[in-house]
């Protein structure tokens, strides 16, 4: 879910353009004349991966350089649709004048280890709690 270095304009005309979109008819017809077969099977792929993940029992977990609010506010259709099937996200990027060898799954102090579903619903980051992430680390 990182592609920093390619991130387009956010306000752009397009990104208006999808919000008016009102209908699963609509969407299809949009992006089916925007991207490319390729295009379209590697984003429908990456969302049924996930759910495929989550419906057999297992977290669905994300590493990004961005942090949950870029992600709400600038991310791609790509990337909140990924967001939405996920469990947890690791954000922010690695700074490496932060770093810190003790932190579980993450590497600077920074970067925050989130539970998206909670985030989602508030519209705000929410800290994950569960010891599987943030316990302490096992020598």
């Amino acid at each position: 879910m990182n592609n920093r270095n390619k991130r387009s304009d956010p306000d752009s005309q397009l990104y208006s353009a999808i919000l008016k979109l009102q209908t699963v008819e609509e969407c299809y017809d949009f992006f089916t004349d925007l991207c490319t077969f390729s295009e379209l099977k590697a984003m429908e792929q990456r969302f049924e991966l996930a759910k495929l993940l989550k419906a057999n029992g297992y977290e669905v977990a994300s590493y990004t350089g961005y942090t949950f609010e870029e992600l709400l506010e600038n991310g791609t259709p790509a990337q909140k649709q990924l967001l939405a099937a996920l469990d947890i996200l690791v954000d922010g990027e690695f700074v490496l004048a932060q770093r810190n060898l003790d932190l579980r799954f993450r590497g600077s102090e920074n970067q925050r280890i989130l539970d998206v579903p909670q985030s989602l619903a508030l519209g705000r980051a929410v800290w994950c709690t569960a010891a599987r992430w943030v316990g302490e680390r096992q020598a």
